[in-house]
């Protein structure tokens, strides 16, 4: 009786029947080694020691795209950014621990602004600096607020304009 016959009556698909468990990685094993422009070949410890020595110094903390620009750059690799990732992931010397940002709409402001109960109890002041396009001057320009009605009480320069002088050296 064939193979396919025996497998029909089993119900097993002629995959599963062929099917190796690999150990270790799928795909091209890694080669160990990275050119350098100057077509020599250095083994990927060499590649790391190179890592370790950047992400070692002062106010350093690059990823491995920066990492990858600094390799070819400073020293002289033919590398991808791909092959540095695997090899910062191996070697645990990724930073994968990045802060995280906080997403909920942020509360504290509800706190500092004042619950005013009349006019005129709360004001805000706002001082703004502008450039007076006309004049070629700037100004600083004093805004005040009535928190209550939110109502406009002044909205005047608060400095005189000063012209822009050019004089001869």
């Amino acid at each position: 009786m064939s193979k396919k016959k025996v497998l029909e009556i089993c119900q097993i698909g002629r995959s599963s029947f062929y099917y190796k468990v690999r150990n270790g990685r799928a795909g091209r094993p890694c080669p160990g080694v990275t050119r350098t422009r100057k077509g020599l070949w250095v083994t990927d410890s060499k590649v790391i020691e190179d890592i370790v020595e950047l992400l070692a110094g002062e106010f350093v903390d690059y990823g491995h795209y920066k990492t990858t620009i600094h390799l070819r750059d400073e020293k002289g690799y033919v590398i991808n950014h791909k092959k540095v990732y695997r090899l910062m992931r191996e070697n645990k010397l990724l930073v994968l621990n990045r802060q995280s940002f906080n997403t909920d709409k942020r509360q504290w402001v509800k706190e500092l602004v004042p619950d005013p109960q009349t006019e005129f109890s709360y004001l805000e002041f706002d001082i703004k600096y502008i450039y007076v396009q006309g004049r070629r001057a700037n100004a600083q320009v004093l805004t005040v607020l009535d928190v209550f009605s939110r109502w406009n009480m002044a909205g005047r320069p608060v400095a005189p304009y000063r012209q822009v002088e050019h004089q001869a050296g």
